[in-house]
């Protein structure tokens, strides 16, 4: 079962101000093939950052996910029951394949407020689609 990871406040060193943190895992866990060989979880995070402003990540423990600039990469998210929307899926800046940056954050972040339940589908290395769920019943940024 998917649990919180985390809720945190820190001060951000070079603003002085605060930077809120929240994350969950997943309650799906995907066995991976070779060379990954062995169960991955998938761990949701939204941030807010006095400079960087928001930002949505989606995580994994192993595998690699296939979210590159040039594959127009679109990430599909169910909230609840209702129709799945596709985000924007953006590799990180540096070429990180264990995380990809959905947006539009606000559209996500406003989504996700009235929701209870996620599923967030990515394109995995030479292992397809997975699915991952998360329970959003206790989470929380502020």
């Amino acid at each position: 079962m998917g649990r919180l990871s985390g809720s945190i406040k820190t001060k951000d060193e070079m603003s002085g101000q605060v930077t809120r943190v929240a994350a969950l895992l997943s309650e799906t866990e995907h066995q991976l093939g070779f060379p990954y060989n062995g169960g991955t979880h998938g761990i949701l995070r939204v941030a807010k950052h006095p400079r960087n402003g928001l930002t949505v990540t989606v995580r994994i423990d192993k595998g690699q996910i296939t979210c590159h600039s040039f594959t127009r990469c679109r990430i599909l998210v169910r909230f609840d029951d209702r129709p799945p929307i596709h985000f924007r899926g953006v590799e990180p800046s540096d070429g990180s394949a264990d995380v990809v940056f959905l947006e539009p954050e606000a559209k996500f972040l406003k989504e996700l407020k009235k929701s209870t339940r996620v599923a967030v589908e990515l394109p995995f290395f030479q292992e397809g689609m997975r699915i991952f769920h998360f329970d959003t019943t206790n989470f929380k940024l502020d």
